[in-house]
Formats: structure tokens, sequence, C-alpha cells
């Protein structure tokens, strides 16, 4: 019976997953259209109101959400690494930080970096051996 119970609440979870990562692609989407529509309205009737912080500030929101989405299906380690890496990346972009802070999101990123290579080694050598070929 503990096993039954347990396959069961996996399988709701994993759907609950699913729901939700089905959810945020559907705002994910709705956001790239309202910025491409809201950009493209600013460059025809005021080009200089567009604020590009603000506009790669939303895109790489995004692109952190998509990465989300991705690491909620996937269920991988690697998954995990990108999103934290698109958040960091995304941050040191969009805010103007002072240089300590800025220092801190370098090695930050450094340091996924070689999370990445160590942790995940199949992923890094097949991306060198295609490069190869």
């Amino acid at each position: 019976m503990n096993r039954i119970t347990a396959s069961y609440f996996t399988k709701i979870a994993a759907f609950l997953e699913f729901f939700v990562a089905a959810i945020l692609l559907v705002a994910i989407l709705s956001g790239a259209i309202l910025l491409a529509v809201n950009l493209m309205g600013d460059l025809i009737h005021n080009p200089q109101v567009v604020d590009l912080n603000q506009v790669l500030g939303d895109a790489l929101a995004l692109v952190v959400g998509i990465e989300f989405i991705k690491m909620l299906v996937k269920h991988a380690p690697e998954a995990v690494v990108e999103v934290l890496l698109f958040a960091i990346a995304r941050e040191m972009v969009v805010t103007h930080a002072g240089s300590a802070e800025t220092l801190m999101g370098v090695i930050a990123v450094g340091i996924i970096f070689l999370i990445r290579h160590y942790h995940c080694p199949a992923k890094t050598a097949g991306a060198e051996r295609g490069k190869e070929v």
C-alpha cells in the first residue's frame, strides 16, 4: 500500500510540474508577443522613448523563463545550471551595479562554467567532438 501511494504521489507531482510548465509557457509566449508589439509600436511612433535596458531586461527575463520550463520538464542537473547561468547573466546585463557586484557576478558565472564542465563532462565532451568533425 505504501509503495502504491508513493507511486500515485509521484505521478501527481509530475503532472503538476507539467501543468505549471504549461502555464509558464503560455505566459512566456504572451510576454514575447507583448514585448514585440510594444517594441515595434515604440520604434514606429517615438524611437527616442525606447529604453534598451528595459527591452534587454524583459527579453532576458523571457529567456530565463524558457530555461526554467526546460528545467521543469527535463529533470536534469544541466538544466538547473543553465537556469542559474542565464539568471546571473541577466542580472549582470540589466543592472548597472558597482565594480564589486560585477566582479562577484563574473566569479559566479566562472564557477557555474566550472560546475558545468566538471559536473556534465558528457555534454562538454560531445560538444568538443562535434567541433572537431
